[in-house]
């Protein structure tokens, strides 16, 4: 999938202009510990071949109050409504385990993951980089 992506898209997604990722690298993103991660991968079978599409990913907290996601779609696929897909489905998973509020980091000029993210009600917030905002949602309604 990485040699698929357009480079400004490997940025927007690991904030690097790399197409190689080290082994542990991709290692961490390939094994997942259920309990506190998921990730979901748009897959296409092409004559037996099988090519990834598109990942979201989701990194819980230990008491599963927030989750870190990140998402990533194909650059010659972007625009056709996978990215909405796999979000909804990482959005509908986290209020099912319960977790309380979605966050991502995004580069201050990403305006595709700001269009995809807002019909979802995410707001934008300072980050630690001036280069780039935090994308936050509550997924629960706070207990009263």
């Amino acid at each position: 999938m990485l040699a698929a992506l357009a480079p400004d898209d490997i940025a927007h997604r690991v904030f690097i202009r790399a197409r190689d990722l080290h082994q542990t690298q991709l290692g961490r993103l390939t094994q997942i510990d259920y309990d506190r991660e998921m990730a979901f991968v748009a897959v296409a079978a092409d004559g037996g071949k099988r090519e990834t599409l598109g990942v979201v990913r989701a990194i819980a907290d230990p008491d599963h109050r927030t989750a870190e996601f990140a998402i990533i779609v194909r650059s010659d696929l972007k625009g056709h409504g996978l990215g909405t897909i796999l979000l909804r489905r990482m959005i509908t998973y986290l209020r099912s385990r319960g977790t309380q509020c979605m966050e991502g980091e995004a580069l201050a000029d990403n305006a595709r993951v700001f269009s995809l993210v807002r019909p979802y009600g995410f707001v934008k917030l300072p980050a630690a980089s001036p280069s780039s905002v935090k994308l936050q949602l509550a997924l629960q309604s706070p207990a009263v």
